[in-house]
């Protein structure tokens, strides 16, 4: 084997480790950011659950309203006759 072939061999083997190197980097850098997107994901699906409870609380009490209002309305028609 001659020398130039070994430096060609040492050249490749560094380039190797070099790159393996980058792309455990980037594999760790890709899942830091798949955590990330994660725990937004959860995040909005909390924000969403409490949205949902809050409309529906709302809405509850909105009908509860109109039935107040109609209850009334009939005995204000027993009432006077009307």
């Amino acid at each position: 084997m001659a020398i130039s072939d070994r430096l060609t061999f040492d050249d490749v083997e560094i380039r190797v480790q070099e790159q393996t190197a980058k792309l455990r980097k980037a594999n760790k850098a890709f899942h830091t950011e798949i955590i990330e997107c994660k725990s937004a994901e959860n995040e909005l699906i909390k924000l969403k659950d409490k949205l949902e409870a809050e409309m529906t609380c709302k809405y509850n009490r909105i009908l509860e309203g109109i039935s107040k209002i109609f209850s009334i309305a009939g005995q204000n028609r027993r009432r006077y006759g009307i």
